[in-house]
């Protein structure tokens, strides 16, 4: 069942020439936690304050499950009951306990409701050693475990997420990434979150939208995103890809009837990992190396195959490469773009 619906959805600021977003349509069943990536100013953040009834769109419309999501024009209080956001900045108040900072977003409540459901954020987020400090006392990871209790304690229907790691240390926030993954699911809470973090949205979400320039231009599932890929921009975004025609590649294969498995006019995305050392008889291609690129556990190494054709794979075995690369591709890997 869809939780939330997005149909033709448009936004143009005053005074700026280019829309921030454009047509953009989606819908996110109950319990997904769907992940929102791109560059800065791609329409990310506009997007979630107009889901979250913050902004107002020029055009289109938001539903959660039937209900019409408006913006500040029609509420005298911009926002809506059912929908939470987490800034980046955590926006806690700053001189009062944790405990009465996860109260506060309990107010009107019936007592007991309230005092229920702080305990029971308390143990979720794992905020019982902390529940008396104040925010200024706790660590970034610490205050983004509890923006995230104090928005999860009424029960929301959906949880926005707006950068939601980009002021927490680097060392730390691998090891809070999963922590608020299994909050939200063990919460059972359909969640949005912003990232221009492909690494995240990769980890983190059942469903990716990949947005650019104001258009949503790919939606599917982690796996579907980095492994077919709509354009070669998502292609190179979430990893390293070698994009390339097949035409351009057929003369330097060793194994000729490799090509015949793609039209001439074919263009493709070959991974990093795709292609692979092997010796002589088993090759597609040869090729020198170039340039080598250290990262830690493996390296990344740039082949050059003909004069304007470079190809780049991952090497996992620290040894010195040979004068001639001997390169087999794993064909079955290899995306065709439509």
């Amino acid at each position: 069942m869809n939780i939330l619906t997005v149909k033709d959805l448009n936004k143009t600021y005053s005074g700026q020439f280019a829309p921030a977003i454009k047509n953009i349509t989606l819908a996110i069943k109950k319990g997904e936690i769907f992940g929102l990536v791109g560059e800065s100013g791609s329409g990310k953040t506009t997007l979630l304050r107009i889901i979250a009834g913050l902004e107002d769109a020029d055009s289109g419309s938001v539903r959660l499950l039937k209900e019409s999501i408006t913006g500040p024009s029609q509420n005298l209080v911009p926002g809506h009951t059912h929908i939470r956001l987490v800034h980046q900045n955590f926006n806690l108040q700053p001189n009062i306990s944790i405990r009465q900072n996860i109260l506060y977003s309990l107010k009107g409540y019936d007592l007991q409701y309230q005092l229920d459901r702080l305990d029971k954020m308390i143990d979720l987020c794992d905020l019982s050693a902390l529940q008396h400090k104040l925010p200024r006392q706790l660590s970034g990871g610490e205050m983004q475990r509890v923006a995230l209790a104090r928005a999860l304690a009424d029960e929301p229907m959906l949880l926005l997420l707006d950068e939601p790691f980009s002021n927490v240390d680097i060392i730390r926030r691998q090891e809070l990434k999963h922590e608020v993954s299994d909050i939200i699911r063990k919460s059972g809470t359909t969640a949005i979150f912003v990232t221009h973090d492909t690494t995240e949205a990769l980890t983190l979400s059942d469903t990716i939208g990949v947005m650019r320039d104001g258009s949503l231009i790919q939606i599917g599932t982690p796996h579907h995103i980095y492994n077919h890929p709509a354009t070669s921009y998502v292609a190179r975004f979430f990893g390293n890809a070698n994009i390339i025609s097949i035409i351009k590649l057929q003369p330097y294969l060793r194994i000729k009837q490799q090509a015949s498995l793609f039209n001439k006019q074919d263009v493709v995305c070959i991974r990093a990992e795709s292609i692979q050392i092997c010796q002589e008889a088993e090759a597609d291609l040869t090729g020198k190396l170039k340039k080598v690129y250290y990262l830690g556990m493996y390296e990344l190494w740039d082949v050059q195959i003909a004069r304007n054709i470079s190809l780049q794979l991952l090497h996992f075995q620290k040894t010195p490469p040979p004068e001639k690369l001997f390169l087999k591709i794993v064909w079955e890997q290899v995306h065709v773009f439509q």
